[in-house]
């Protein structure tokens, strides 16, 4: 067994997650240029019943509540091409009993390109904001 790895009898637990998906894509085509853009928002309920352990201790190690995801990816039919593309990942309990947060993150990719004779030149731009482990807010 590896340091660190969580080991829950299967016997004595019930592992039970909700997941709402809420998708919308938009394309915009004209003569000249090509606009598609896309959004996706999850809404998890990460928490597992357990017959042993008690009420509050029940939470599933970094899995988000809140996931997002979207962009604009732009297409010019004379080689020009431009994406700027975001994720979101919300606040997530580290342990089980949520005394340890993971803080959630955004993150931003915006990519420029120019494509000719079967080359293709690109530049990719990542950032990210948030910081990674926090103590948990309630003070717990």
């Amino acid at each position: 067994m590896l340091p660190g790895n969580i080991i829950i009898p299967v016997d004595y637990h019930f592992m039970e997650g909700y997941e709402h998906d809420f998708q919308i894509q938009a394309t915009m085509m004209s003569y000249d240029f090509k606009l598609f853009s896309n959004f996706t928002f999850l809404l998890n309920d990460p928490l597992y019943e357990d017959m042993i352990e008690p009420e509050g201790a029940n939470y599933i190690p970094l899995a988000p509540r809140i996931t997002t995801q979207g962009g604009f990816n732009f297409l010019h039919p004379g080689g020009f091409e431009a994406a700027i593309r975001f994720r979101h990942v919300g606040d997530r309990p580290a342990n089980e009993d949520n005394s340890v947060i993971a803080t959630g993150h955004f993150l931003t990719h915006i990519i420029v390109g120019y494509g000719f004779n079967g080359f293709r030149i690109s530049c990719f731009v990542r950032s990210s904001a948030g910081d990674f482990l926090s103590t948990n807010k309630q003070g717990i």
